[in-house]
């Protein structure tokens, strides 16, 4: 029996099911295994790879490069450098005292009551310092301390510093734009590209502008210069081109260096030329003086001499302490809040007619009025003082020297 059992074969359709099923059976295996074994493979790769590689896409946006800014003739004011920031794996710190200790004899800054809280969290993953300086970074990899590494950010740098820094603007720690044309470069579109990873270096092409460098360090040097001599508040300068309405140059002071921005925020850092407000009096006097050289009568080297008596334009003009017609002149002036020009010999000391000659201008045309106080050629710094003395006690009254100031015969009085 067991003989004839053992010759015994099962054939026909029972036979092909099984053997259908086992094939099933072993493609599913196969197909598991794969799937599994890739992820696996997958997972080691991710550990053996530098960190920059495999970074999540907040990392990579950090990492994507910016447009180049340049001027007019290819000078470049903003570019993209590599710099290193310092990370901490709070899971593989041994001992936080002594990291902290460590890392406080290079960067002495830093604060260890932070740092503490942050390498006893338990996290992953956590920033200790952005943006270190290669020596720094040099500094720290020596300690050799388990859980520190550092990584490769992108930083903006701007090599004129405050030359064109209301023109620019600045970006936060994130290289991301927030004032300036920096700001507009992301409105339009760029912070998308960021945002996903997609922005190379190798793809952007500069950002070019119409401002020139030479002239934007020229006018910035002008206005801090005349800034600090006439101890003024603040300062500011445009240069268009008129044929087409390019700014060529356009500087306010204060500013703020946008590498080291600690101060861009204060109250009088902003950019005067684009968001200040001024009453219309003042600005109309560039119009006035436009409409004088227009008219062909009057050029940049006009002077017009108010110690003799004579008529000096529209307005006329003579000498203060001449006699009492003046004061009868002053007060006939047909535009009561026209600035009017008072020239005077430095070594002459201020006396009462200097006085009621004052106070007749004032009195036709009120507060509104600007006074200017011109000394004549010979001034010294003793006579500068002893005027300026004397006028800052008289209230707004500018005091400038003749040479320097060109007086147009239809403002003069």
């Amino acid at each position: 029996m067991k003989g004839l059992l053992s010759r015994f074969r099962v054939t026909g359709p029972a036979a092909r099911t099984g053997t259908r099923k086992r094939n099933r059976a072993a493609l599913i295996l196969m197909a598991f295994v794969g799937f599994y074994g890739a992820i696996g493979g997958r997972l080691v790769q991710y550990g053996l790879t530098d960190p920059e590689v495999t970074g999540s896409v907040g990392y990579r946006q950090n990492l994507a490069s910016r447009p180049d800014i340049v001027d007019r003739n290819g000078e470049v004011l903003a570019t993209d450098i590599n710099t290193a920031s310092l990370f901490a794996e709070p899971r593989r710190i041994v001992d936080a005292d002594e990291a902290i200790e460590r890392l406080s004899s290079v960067l002495s800054d830093l604060d260890m009551e932070e740092t503490y809280r942050k390498l006893k969290s338990g996290a992953g993953f956590v920033w200790l310092r952005r943006e270190l300086t290669p020596g720094q970074q040099a500094d720290i990899m020596a300690l050799g301390i388990p859980g520190i590494g550092f990584r490769t950010e992108k930083r903006r740098f701007y090599p004129g510093g405050p030359t064109a820094s209301h023109i620019l603007g600045l970006v936060n720690i994130d290289n991301q734009g927030i004032a300036g044309l920096e700001k507009y470069i992301d409105d339009q579109g760029f912070a998308e590209l960021q945002s996903t990873g997609l922005a190379s270096s190798t793809d952007l092409e500069p950002f070019k502008l119409s401002v020139d460098l030479r002239v934007q360090h020229i006018v910035r040097d002008e206005i801090a210069r005349g800034m600090e001599r006439y101890h003024a508040i603040a300062a500011g300068g445009v240069v268009l081109n008129v044929k087409t309405g390019e700014v060529v140059a356009m500087a306010s002071v204060p500013d703020f260096d946008p590498n080291k921005p600690f101060n861009a925020l204060d109250p009088d850092r902003l950019n005067r030329m684009s968001a200040g407000v001024y009453e219309m009096g003042s600005t109309f006097k560039t119009f006035t003086t436009a409409m004088a050289l227009d008219s062909g009568k009057v050029t940049l080297a006009s002077r017009f001499d108010a110690t003799r008596r004579g008529p000096v334009g529209a307005a006329g003009g003579a000498d203060y302490a001449d006699d009492e017609a003046l004061y009868d002149r002053v007060a006939a002036l047909s535009d009561p809040k026209a600035p009017v020009f008072v020239i005077v010999e430095p070594w002459t000391p201020p006396d009462r007619a200097f006085r009621r000659l004052l106070d007749a201008i004032r009195a036709r045309g009120g507060a509104a009025r600007t006074i200017n106080v011109l000394l004549t050629a010979g001034a010294g710094p003793a006579e500068v003082d002893i005027w300026a003395g004397y006028l800052a006690e008289l209230g707004d009254i500018y005091l400038a020297l003749e040479r320097e100031v060109s007086v147009p015969a239809a403002v003069s009085a």
